[in-house]
């Protein structure tokens, strides 16, 4: 495999002269795009009412902001900074996803467990409540995707260094 970009065929350049999205940058904007959604989708149920990133405050705006950058940083072909921005929004989602299973556990946890002579006549069956009411939904799918998208987009365009060759 040659390792060596064809200088002529740089930033994809149309036969009018206008400098076009190459099909990485293309990818980068619909991760940016789906990680803004994804804010917005329900990433836990609980009974009827289900918790999406907007309910949350703080990672919302900070995860909206992050996609917003990325995308900007995607179309101006900065690759580090939409990295950087990737990884943001990857970090705040890494940390919710833990700190919910954390509060998930300790919550199970203070329940007593389903004995024969247990006083507590729900017992173990709180527990296997609380896991199936706070359950994640198909949000984090959105969330995560998109994500990942951006970062894909940004290393190829670190490695290139913001020039792709179309073929």
């Amino acid at each position: 495999m040659d390792d060596e970009i064809d200088l002529e065929h740089v930033d994809v350049v149309a036969p009018d002269g206008n400098v076009r999205l190459s099909q990485i940058q293309w990818i980068g904007l619909a991760g940016a795009l789906a990680t803004f959604i994804g804010v917005f989708t329900p990433l836990y149920g609980w009974l009827t009412w289900q918790i999406t990133l907007a309910s949350l405050g703080w990672p919302a705006i900070v995860t909206g902001i992050a996609a917003v950058a990325a995308a900007w940083f995607v179309i101006r072909r900065l690759g580090v900074l939409s990295l950087i921005s990737g990884l943001v929004a990857l970090g705040v989602s890494l940390y919710l996803l833990i700190r919910t299973e954390v509060d998930k556990a300790s919550m199970t946890n203070q329940f007593p467990a389903a004995d024969s002579g247990d006083e507590w006549p729900l017992g173990n069956g709180v527990t296997d409540m609380v896991d199936a009411v706070i359950a994640p939904q198909w949000g984090w799918a959105v969330l995560l995707l998109g994500i990942g998208a951006i970062l894909v987009a940004s290393l190829a365009m670190v490695r290139t260094g913001g020039r792709h060759v179309e073929k």
